[in-house]
């Protein structure tokens, strides 16, 4: 049982990783909390589900992904015009809600309220797609992803980019860079990540539309994280695996689902150190 469990927490802690990493790149591109990026974690494994009769589950999985960050791009471009129009970003929050929320009530009303998973009994003749369903294929994909994003983000020219357009986007501009057309890339590639993982996922479990508010208070702890403790490198993947030890440890001793009280937790520790790092900040000052 306890193999059994720290398997959950390594699996969780993956998965939260890559929402995470993808949630916080679409949160900062977008200069708000974009709770809508939650939504790719189920509409890209339905749409691939949708898409598998006709094209096989590689060629699916690659076109949801894409079809999803191009729903990141049109969702940066529309929230950058709202916020032209005074917009704020409670506002645009109140928003991504609703968008949470309409976007279960037309999944339920186009799929049903049942669970669908890309690997059913009748789906399993791919061998190389059951080979990732697996807790080991899941494992190994999934932290390879993980690294790739890394060293994309940290060890390319993509990291200088990233760096200016965080700190001094005005400079950036004046350096011949579209600003505005990064952060919209950056914000679709934040969507594609989160329909990415939603697709891992659904390989080896299920996944239906009232899991979209799951994930979305997932996201915004592991975002809270990141903005509460900005120096900390990759704050999101700690975040992330330490959420996602809190989640299954509760289950494991209590025998319940523990998601959103463990989220509170999680969120109230790191306001209070962030918090206490500040005030130790302006004390020494």
């Amino acid at each position: 049982m306890l193999n059994a469990a720290l398997a959950d927490i390594g699996q969780n802690a993956l998965l939260y990783a890559l929402i995470g990493a993808g949630f916080y790149y679409a949160s900062k591109s977008s200069r708000h909390l974009a709770l809508a990026a939650a939504i790719c974690f189920v509409d890209g494994p339905y749409l691939t589900r949708a898409l598998f009769y006709y094209l096989g589950v590689f060629a699916s999985l690659i076109i949801s992904v894409i079809v999803c960050g191009l729903v990141g791009v049109a969702y940066r471009r529309a929230s950058w015009q709202l916020q032209r129009m005074g917009m704020g970003s409670s506002q645009l929050l109140v928003l991504g809600i609703a968008l949470v929320s309409l976007n279960e009530q037309v999944l339920v009303l186009w799929f049903g309220p049942t669970s669908i998973t890309l690997l059913s009994e009748n789906q399993g003749n791919n061998s190389l797609a059951a080979s990732l369903s697996t807790s080991w294929g899941f494992l190994g994909t999934s932290a390879l992803a993980i690294i790739a994003f890394v060293w994309l983000t940290s060890r390319t020219v993509l990291r200088r980019i990233l760096a200016a357009l965080w700190e001094n986007p005005t400079g950036l501009r004046l350096l011949g860079v579209n600003a505005m057309a990064v952060e919209t890339w950056v914000c679709g590639a934040g969507f594609s990540l989160v329909a990415f993982a939603g697709n891992l996922w659904s390989l080896s479990a299920r996944v239906k539309p009232s899991m979209t508010l799951d994930i979305a208070v997932t996201s915004t702890v592991i975002v809270m994280a990141s903005l509460a403790l900005p120096r900390i490198r990759y704050v999101y993947l700690i975040a992330a695996a330490v959420f996602a030890s809190c989640r299954i440890t509760t289950q494991f001793v209590f025998q319940n689902d523990w998601s959103y009280s463990s989220g509170l937790l999680l969120a109230l520790l790191i306001v209070a150190i962030g918090n206490r790092g500040r005030y130790a900040e302006e004390t020494r000052s």
